[in-house]
């Protein structure tokens, strides 16, 4: 085979090495070398063989088959190894045995047919990750180990998922998916203590848990179904059993557990709920974390399911499903390579690719659509993110609307505010649309928006934008005239006193004077001598007022008393 004696850096690619009376690449004290796309198969002791100081090794892409130890052994060396994207099968006794070896990485590898999979062996601080270990004796094994972590590895069809064979302490099992293993998928044994075994998926196996022998360990939230029992607990004390879901096994639990926590476990019948509805049925959201009430636990805007079903985090709010390759190729056809109104689609979506293929189906029925839609993005694209919403995705009316608006901020952003019925918003706004409230009535047509009167003004809020009242106010001005009767009699909505006599218009009415001719108000004196009879009036319609519950704010007059001079 292939031998290297205290070196580093060396580089052994692209090689077939078969067929050799020992092993077929042998490494004694040598660090940083890195093994890559070699084929290591029919030797008759170990693929690889990496012992004795150095470490820092880089072992990837291989393809390590039959031999007649193991797959890989590293034994004594310096740990910290990298070990990745191999394929290791059917070899005699192991596919990976890693001894007195620490720190090691063993992620993305496919491990079949070996007697078995992974076997720690005094070890500490590896980290078995992402791997598919299927059809070994024991899927990974570890004795006498500890502070390891086996993490989101899919390991099935083997006799037993993963065991832990003696004195075992403080090592992880997390988010893998233990299924279909003869025997046990998951067994501690042999005074293994202090493990946490915590949201892993374990079904169709003898025994879903097994514990002899083994105490003080933390079994919380993971789901065990049809397994024949699902926790088998033998001789163990002080075991905490919480919050795991266990259903449809034959039977939940089995052996004597006085000793052990037993608590706050869930023996539901098993049929798949999904009660938030958000696409990700409810084992899976307690196994991955999220929240099953809810149906986005990280508050981005994207369903759990969604996120799940395309790798983004449903945990992280900041990360969210991108959109693939194909939709930008697509994008880009369409666009005629315009990169910036690309950019401004990404931004926009900010990777929605929901979004992204409701555009991409309006662009099959209208090619130039997105280029006429996407280029007033400039400044307004979060608004235009929100009519599109609120136009249900439909492009065709989102284009109809832009254009009606020639892109103005502000009238799209009052569209989306009457769209939702956001009186509060148009109050923000604070403006007045009287010229464009024509433009605004036929868009809201064409969309089939009712405007809504927040205020029960007898105005809708459309209406009250063209005259530049208040729609969260039914008398803007505050003068005891709501907008709606100001409007129909003449006076200003906007001003109190619109004569500019000194008396609210509201005081006017009530006294029977005209609020729109400022040589008329209560109080005056008539050619004849007398009084104008208003001011009588007025005094019964401050009776009137109290008697119909209207507040007595017509008194306010008297904050601008004004001499009569004739």
């Amino acid at each position: 085979g292939i031998e290297i004696y205290e070196s580093t850096n060396i580089k052994i690619r692209n090689n077939l090495i078969s067929k050799n009376p020992t092993d077929g690449l042998y490494i004694y004290s040598s660090s940083q070398n890195k093994i890559e796309n070699n084929n290591i198969q029919n030797n008759n002791g170990n693929g690889v063989l990496i012992e004795t100081g150095g470490g820092y090794n880089f072992i990837s892409d291989n393809n390590i088959q039959n031999n007649n130890d193991n797959g890989i052994l590293i034994e004594f060396d310096g740990g910290n190894n990298f070990i990745s994207d191999n394929n290791i099968q059917n070899n005699l006794i192991n596919g990976f045995l890693i001894k007195s070896s620490n720190n090691n990485s063993i992620t993305l590898n496919i491990i079949f047919n070996n007697t078995n999979g992974i076997y720690l062996f005094g070890t500490t601080k590896n980290k078995i990750t992402i791997n598919e270990i299927t059809s070994n004796n024991y899927g990974i094994c570890l004795n006498l180990s500890d502070h390891n972590l086996i993490f989101n590895n899919s390991i099935s069809n083997n006799k037993v998922g993963i065991i832990f064979l003696s004195e075992c302490k403080f090592n992880t099992i997390n988010k893998n998916l233990i299924s279909y293993n003869l025997i046990n998928g998951i067994s501690l044994r042999d005074m293994s203590s202090e493990n946490l075994i915590s949201h892993n998926h374990i079904f169709n196996s003898s025994y879903g848990i097994h514990l002899n022998r083994s105490h003080s360990n933390e079994i919380e939230s993971n789901l065990l179904y049809n397994n024949e029992a699902g926790i088998y607990f033998i001789s163990t004390s002080y075991n905490y059993v919480f919050q795991n879901w266990i259903w449809n096994n034959t039977i939940p639990l089995t052996g004597d557990f006085s000793k052990d926590y037993v608590v706050n476990n869930f023996y539901y019948s098993f049929y798949r709920p999904d009660s938030d509805g958000d696409g990700l049925i409810d084992e899976i959201e307690f196994i991955i974390g999220t929240n099953p009430a809810c149906v986005d636990t990280d508050g981005d805007n994207f369903l759990d399911g969604y996120e799940y079903e395309y790798k983004s985090d449903p945990l992280d709010p900041s990360d969210f499903p991108k959109i693939w390759k194909d939709d930008f190729d697509t994008l880009m056809l369409y666009l005629e390579g315009n990169s910036t109104l690309l950019q401004n689609v990404v931004d926009w979506s900010e990777g929605n690719e929901t979004l992204i293929d409701t555009i991409i189906l309006q662009l099959q029925q209208n090619s130039t659509l997105l280029q006429k839609v996407i280029g007033w993005l400039g400044g307004n694209a979060s608004e235009i993110q929100q009519l599109f919403t609120n136009l249900h995705g439909n492009a065709t009316l989102l284009e109809y609307v832009v254009l009606q608006l020639e892109s103005n901020s502000t009238l799209i952003q009052a569209v989306n505010a009457l769209a939702t019925q956001n009186a509060q918003k148009l109050s923000e706004l604070n403006i007045s649309l009287s010229s464009d409230i024509d433009t605004l009535k036929a868009i809201i047509n064409q969309l089939g928006i009712q405007a809504g009167d927040t205020d029960y003004d007898g105005l809708t809020d459309l209406e009250e934008m063209g005259y530049g009242t208040d729609p969260l106010k039914l008398d803007t001005d505050c003068d005891n005239l709501n907008d709606l009767f100001e409007i129909k009699l003449g006076t200003d909505p906007l001003d109190d006193d619109t004569d500019d006599d000194g008396f609210y218009d509201g005081v006017e009415v009530a006294s029977g004077t005209d609020p729109l001719n400022a040589q008329d108000f209560p109080g005056k004196i008539t050619p004849s001598g007398g009084l104008n009879f208003g001011l009588i009036t007025l005094i019964i319609g401050i009776v009137s007022s109290v008697a119909l519950g209207i507040a007595g704010g017509i008194f306010y007059y008297l904050k601008k008393i004004r001499v009569n001079q004739i």
